[in-house]
């Protein structure tokens, strides 16, 4: 009876435990990009139409083609 009790406890214990613990997740996308050229920031800014905020590695890997500022 113990044996089963020790046991249903350890499986609600580990079930809150689960339902319960924050969700952490971590992306590596979410790391800065640091672009020195300010001309080929606004360009990339442009294609990425994101004119506000820091360019993430992200950001960088949606882009499938860049050409510079020429179409």
């Amino acid at each position: 009876m113990k044996k089963q009790l020790v046991s249903l406890f350890l499986i609600f214990a580990l079930t809150m435990f689960f339902v319960l613990m924050p969700e952490i997740e971590v992306y590596a996308g979410d790391e800065i990009v640091n672009i020195p050229d300010p001309i080929l920031e606004k360009l990339l800014r442009r294609e990425l139409d994101k004119y506000e905020g820091n360019i993430t590695k992200a950001d960088m890997e949606s882009l499938k083609r860049f050409y510079g500022g020429l179409r």
